[in-house]
């Protein structure tokens, strides 16, 4: 049993940190890594070997598919869709070389974006389509909405 608590707490092969961040799920190494343990588990208190190797099977493809989602190249306009921040500022972000250039040669023609360096501004992980005075008219506690009615 002890080899079982080594395991569930080892990270086998993470996530990197920009693909969770595209995602917006930082948790989803986190769930990812409890899936894999639950095929330890599986395997070792119940000998379950087929179904241990289905699960780290799914988790395997869960990863592939996050990793292969995270080399998609953006233009300009799908970045700004996906990051919330303007084309401003990721060009300037490109420009000064926080995100790669992936322009072949660089500093020539349309920007191109690797979705894992798209840097996901909060507001836009967590409000989606949200203005300032729909969210000032909800209710905030009780029954009553935005001017007391």
């Amino acid at each position: 049993m002890p080899r079982l608590a080594a395991l569930a707490t080892t990270r086998q092969t993470a996530l990197p940190g920009a693909v969770s961040r595209y995602v917006g799920v930082p948790a989803l190494d986190d769930v990812l890594h409890r899936i894999e343990a639950e095929a330890t588990r599986q395997r070792e208190l119940f000998g379950n070997e087929p179904g241990a190797r289905g699960i780290e099977w799914a988790a395997a493809q869960i990863r592939s598919a996050l990793s292969a989602q995270g080399e998609e190249e953006l233009t300009l306009a799908e970045a700004t869709r996906r990051s919330g921040y303007s084309e401003d500022h990721l060009c300037r972000l490109v420009r000064t070389g926080r995100i790669p250039d992936l322009r072949d040669p660089p500093g020539r023609g349309a920007i191109r974006i690797r979705a894992r360096d798209l840097p996901i501004k909060p507001a836009a992980r967590q409000i989606h389509g949200a203005d300032a005075h729909g969210l000032a008219s909800r209710p905030s506690g009780g029954t009553e909405g935005h001017h007391g009615h």
